[in-house]
């Protein structure tokens, strides 16, 4: 896992911080003849190592809550990243 990489999931996507994991979250809005409309979410989890933490302190050090919130779907699927 590249820095960049990670870095362009967590500016893209809702990030937040586990005690295992930072997770970035992608949500999107769906919509079909079965189940009509609902949210869908990918978790891209990437594990917390030292470096990951200072590269997510970096980026939302101006969080009125570091460590983020994750955001409600009626679906979601979980991708590992590491």
């Amino acid at each position: 896992m590249t820095k960049e990489k990670f870095l362009a999931y967590c500016r893209s996507y809702n990030t937040y911080r586990t005690k295992k994991y930072i997770v970035a979250q992608r949500i999107g809005w769906v919509t079909d003849d079965i189940n009509g409309n609902y949210t869908l979410g990918i978790d891209y989890r990437f594990r917390r190592t030292p470096e990951l933490d200072k590269l997510y302190d970096n980026c939302f050090a101006q969080r009125r809550n570091l460590e983020g919130v994750r955001l409600r779907m009626d679906e979601s699927i979980v991708k590992q990243m590491n």
